[in-house]
């Protein structure tokens, strides 16, 4: 296996405008919710609470009343005809609860909130606004309630109070509405709320859009046929057309989330809006428009922004010339604002100019951020010497990138020198006891397998942390990432455990890696659990869920659905855990009990029927069980409660990518792309992923053109990558994708331009170069093949003569060898001697089995492959290795 490529593929109105409104069809009514019936045991539960209303013990009446009250919608039918019973007390109590359930009100919602409904029930006009006005602002409580106030007010004059409230928080309100079986109030509070919006429309119309898509019906397709006679009556700069810029906004809106750009452009060249037009015209790929409309604005050179993305928009029209004259600027840029030169480097990077981004660095001294970048491009005497240049004329920055000179030694072959320079830095640190200096020895020593140094380098640095000090980095500097998952444990720990940092460490270590008792592990939980529970931060759910997780993916699988059950049980926490019953149901659905997983997702729905994910899982399961219908009914509306909000879509696809629910997830990223907003973080990785997905299919120039759109936003100060190395990385696998997409095209010449650049980004990415050869020689094109393979391995062959010792050298030229099927003596010879030098690393043990494949010695792959499950057992690449080596060894394809 190659060593160098770490960064494999998986491997974003006016009267006519209301007549528009007006004559749409009437929306198709959304389905109506069926509620399956309470289990037996719960009925029982139900009905005996029911008779204890009448207690004549208070305590005992209360207790039942507030058990009744939070079952909720289990205990509404029950309660309907308690309501109607003879007995009075029992029949008083009963309407109440249900009073208290039919405008929203539960146990726990806010005594304020329920204040203000009663001021609302208040006669005078000023008193209902008061309270509409404080409802809207009291969140999921208090819109859940003028969802209810909306459904069955009928006084006009009120009416148009909640309306206008409504309009507003429409987005918040919308799901709440279509919980309750509101539909017939969604689309004319979207309609409101679209058409009191700005000009340009912006949210509120992606969710009138969003909404109208996900209903189908032809509703969206109706709307856009009305819209545009309005808006082709606008011609662009006539003197006396009459302008409707929101009727033609609006249309560019609709016509987007069709997935009909052209009419989308054409409609925003009509509405006046030259963001909304830019961003069409992005979403179009049309570079040549870009271009030129960045060239006409002023300034664009005092602009570092601006001339990254007009450098992007020539290099992505093709215009190769207009492509040089502005990367020369952003060097010039940096000459002028050199405090901005990583800025610089970083725009030269993304546009095809890593040489000259490099350049930028170290003329202006940026040292550090330099030798990031010279090991994984194979430039190691380039290290080298820039550690001695730092040293003299950057003493601050020197040791991080001693560091970093250390590791390339160990990996070079002098692994003893480079254990011994990295133990100097670590003692030399003791006087500053810099952290940043800790974090870098850190990463050398996890990077050169030192982990007895990697640790002793990261529990100095946690004895001197900071506040503002980087923590999650130094976990996953030190091998124990995710570094934020470890960092919440590392503080958990330290409030636990009255200990030296060294041994909390080793705790936390044992613990991430499945190697406490499990009593250990489930009190760490509980207490885990508390902490987050007592904290009552934003993010409760998401970090009690990781919590458990965490206990999943150490293999304590019944420890961690003990963890849910408790977090909803007696005594009940005061603000309910929804997601400890989605993941309950997650469990049951995984043993296939798709019945019991159906009951669990529809209580975590019934705690919060604002979010899809439990819904949506309820529908898929009540499916696997021969409910279809209703399954589906579910389905469709989990799917369309996000609206137009690109962040909570973002957050369903991922969970539901993680079920493999890859049809559901698939949808909803296609939603993100037509109704999210531009330039959203969650639009670029939505089309991040559909890249990947394009790409895994061998759709390569799709895969190039998604990941260019997708990127295209780091052009911005706002928009970075983690790891500065993907500046590199990133540019160099969208040149792959377009050079295999290219080539297999029959667009010979233009395909390996692509692929020249990508080597030239990544020269040490021996899988880029295996996959252009492998194309080529599928294409017949043996001297193109050969040419490209013997340039491009020339660095390997001169890595291996200059450091012979170096078993990481010797596994690179092999892996690319016996890859492309060639010189396979030679490979031989450099993949034994890797494993000679370095018997225990997997990577070139497993070379050194598929050398042995390439060249019909299944057997010995088969014993080679062995070796690396034994030190690897989880590793799945070996597992796959040894059924491809074991079928040919039996004789099958």
């Amino acid at each position: 296996m190659g060593t160098f490529a770490e960064h494999r593929p998986s491997a974003l109105l006016a009267s006519a405008l209301l007549l528009a409104l007006a004559l749409v069809a009437t929306p198709r009514r959304a389905p109506a919710q069926s509620t399956s019936p309470a289990p037996d045991a719960q009925q029982r539960q139900i009905s005996e609470a029911i008779s204890r209303l009448a207690s004549t013990d208070p305590a005992e009446r209360e207790e039942a009343t507030r058990l009744l009250w939070t079952l909720g919608g289990a205990a509404e039918a029950a309660l309907t005809d308690a309501a109607q019973g003879d007995d009075v007390e029992v029949a008083r109590r009963a309407g109440e609860i249900l009073r208290n359930l039919r405008y929203g009100i539960r146990p726990d919602t806010p005594k304020v909130v329920i204040d203000l409904l009663n001021v609302y029930r208040q006669d005078d006009r000023a008193s209902a606004q008061t309270a509409i006005v404080g409802l809207a602002s009291r969140g999921t409580d208090g819109l859940r309630i003028l969802s209810r106030l909306w459904k069955e007010e009928q006084e006009p004059w009120r009416r148009t109070l909640l309306a206008q409230r409504l309009a507003e928080r429409a987005r918040a309100a919308v799901p709440l509405l279509l919980a309750d079986a509101s539909y017939d109030a969604v689309q004319p509070l979207l309609e409101a709320a679209a058409d009191a919006a700005a000009p340009s429309g912006g949210q509120s119309v992606r969710d009138l859009a969003a909404y109208l898509l996900v209903q189908g019906g032809g509703t969206l397709d109706g709307r856009v046929a009305r819209l545009k006679p309005i808006v082709a009556a606008v011609e662009p700069g006539g003197a006396e057309a009459k302008s409707d810029p929101k009727a033609a906004a609006m249309l560019a809106y609709f016509c987007r989330a069709r997935a009909d750009l052209p009419a989308a452009r054409w409609a925003a060249e009509r509405s006046g809006d030259a963001a909304l037009l830019e961003a069409l015209l992005v979403e179009a790929s049309d570079w040549k428009a870009m271009a030129a409309r960045y060239a006409a604005r002023p300034n664009v050179s005092a602009s570092i922004e601006d001339l990254g993305f007009i450098t992007a928009y020539h290099r992505m029209a093709g215009d190769d010339a207009g492509a040089r004259k502005w990367s020369d600027q952003i060097a010039t840029y940096a000459d002028r604002r050199p405090d901005d030169n990583w800025l610089a480097a970083e725009a030269l990077f993304l546009n095809d100019r890593p040489d000259e981004g490099m350049d930028v660095l170290l003329k202006h001294r940026n040292y550090a951020a330099a030798a990031a970048l010279l090991a994984p491009r194979m430039r190691f005497k380039e290290l080298l010497d820039l550690a001695k240049k730092a040293r003299a004329e950057r003493p601050t920055e020197a040791a991080k990138i001693d560091a970093r000179a250390a590791a390339a030694r160990y990996f070079l072959g002098d692994r003893k020198a480079g254990k011994e320079a990295l133990e100097k830095l670590l003692e030399a640190n003791e006087k500053d006891h810099d952290f940043e200096v800790y974090a870098a020895i850190t990463e050398a020593a996890t990077t050169m397998r030192q982990p007895a140094l990697a640790e002793e380098s990261a529990t100095r640095a946690l004895a001197v942390v900071r506040p503002m000090d980087d923590l999650a980095g130094l976990f996953d500097d030190a091998g124990l990432g995710p570094g934020e998952r470890a960092g919440r444990w590392w503080a958990l720990m330290r409030l636990k455990y009255k200990e030296p940092p060294r041994v909390t460490f080793g705790r936390l270590r044992s613990l991430l890696r499945g190697e406490l008792p499990p009593p250990q592990v489930e009190g760490l939980a509980r207490a885990a659990a508390e902490e987050v529970m007592r904290q009552q931060s934003g993010d409760r759910d998401a970090r009690l869920l990781e919590i458990g997780d965490t206990l999943v993916g150490l293999g304590y699988r019944e420890a961690a659905k003990n963890f849910f059950r408790r977090l909803n049980a007696a005594p009940a926490p005061p603000t309910p855990v929804p997601i400890a019953f989605v993941r309950l149901g997650d469990f049951e659905a995984d043993d296939g009990q798709w019945d019991k997983a159906a009951t669990l997702y529809g209580r975590a729905w019934e705690m919060d029927r604002t979010r899809p994910l439990p819904l949506l899982l309820r529908g898929n399961a009540l499916m696997h069980i021969g409910r279809d219908k209703e399954g589906r009914e579910l389905v469709e509306l989990a799917h369309l409660m996000p609206l137009a909000d690109e962040a909570e879509r973002h957050g369903l696809m991922s969970e539901l990518e993680k079920r493999k629910l890859d049809g559901e997830a698939r949808r909803e990223r296609d939603l993100i792309a037509r109704t999210g907003a531009f330039s959203s973080w969650y639009l670029s990785d939505a089309l991040r992923r559909a890249g990947d997905e394009a790409y895994e299919k061998g759709d390569y120039l799709k895969a190039a053109g998604l990941w260019d759109r997708a990127f295209l936003d780091n052009q911005s100060k706002a928009t970075r990558f983690a790891e500065p190395w993907a500046n590199f990385a990133m540019p160099s696998l969208v040149h792959r994708a377009r050079a295999l997409g290219l080539m297999r095209g029959g667009e010979l010449t233009a395909g390996l331009k692509e692929a020249e650049l990508s080597m030239r980004y990544t020269p040490g990415d021996a899988d880029a170069l295996i996959s252009f050869v492998t194309e080529l020689d599928k294409l017949g094109k043996k001297g193109e093949a050969e040419d490209l393979y013997h340039r491009h391995t020339a660095p390997y062959r001169e890595a291996c003569a200059a450091w012979p010792d170096s078993g990481q050298c010797h596994n690179q030229l092999a892996w690319a060898q016996a890859k492309c099927r060639r010189e396979l003596d030679d490979a031989l010879k450099h993949a034994q001697r890797a494993v000679d030098l370095e018997p225990d690393n997997t990577a070139s043990l497993d070379t050194l089995a598929e050398t042995h494949y390439q060249r019909g010695e299944y057997q010995k792959a088969v014993e080679m492959i062995n070796k690396c499950i034994e030190l690897e057992p989880k590793e799945k690449h070996h597992a796959e290795q040894l059924e491809r080596f074991n079928k040919a060894l039996t004789g099958g394809k």
